[in-house]
């Protein structure tokens, strides 16, 4: 599965935190999909930070570039690319954080990596069935086709709950140019449906190149 967010203990700082490292259970899921040639999830491990480890908040229309593609941020939102990159190396691609909720800080983060060939719905299902397998794990709704700066996606959504509280997850696989790019958002519970007009706005704003 995609990124577990951790609220802060003690004194641990935001680097700390990112640093903890992934949980054994994120490492079977990702091996697991890996084997079967399934979607390609993006996050590791994602510390709540407090807004006093954080960068300030970035100017709109701030753009940021991947690995073959570019968005704007949305107002307010932060770049975390750097911080992310040296806890996890090149498993991320692009990091961005939004405001807090109950120490929860919503996010998205993209992964590009090779497709093998497969197609988005086998992706897609892959990736729910490992979803399903796990207890903390609930899928809502149906998968839903989308095109990303006319290249196909198709997103799926999904609650998974830790020892610190439940999150809303919003995942989008895209595949161009025999890659699966892997753009994965989530936010508390409560955020989530205000918090999601960030990932539309990220995603309208797409481009590639």
């Amino acid at each position: 599965m995609p990124a577990l967010v951790l609220k802060p203990s003690g004194q641990r700082s935001c680097r700390q935190h990112r640093l903890a490292g992934r949980p054994a259970v994120q490492r079977r899921l990702r091996s697991r999909i890996t084997a079967v040639g399934g979607a390609l999830l993006v996050a590791s491990l994602v510390a709540s930070c407090s807004s006093d480890d954080r960068t300030g908040a970035t100017a709109a229309g701030q753009t940021l570039r991947g690995a073959g593609y570019r968005f704007s941020l949305p107002t307010g939102w932060r770049d975390m690319t750097t911080e992310a990159k040296k806890a996890h190396g090149e498993q991320v691609d692009l990091v961005a954080d939004g405001p807090e909720t109950k120490g929860t800080t919503t996010s998205v983060w993209v992964s590009v990596q090779p497709s093998q060939g497969e197609t988005l719905p086998y992706l897609v299902a892959a990736t729910c069935k490992v979803l399903k397998q796990l207890p903390s794990a609930s899928l809502l709704g149906e998968p839903e086709r989308l095109s990303i700066a006319g290249s196909p996606a198709m997103a799926f959504e999904y609650t998974h709950s830790d020892q610190n509280g439940p999150l809303h997850w919003r995942q989008v696989l895209c595949l161009r140019d025999d890659k699966v790019y892997d753009i994965t958002f989530f936010a508390h519970p409560q955020a989530f449906t205000t918090d999601r007009a960030a990932l539309d706005q990220i995603i309208s704003s797409w481009s590639w190149g």
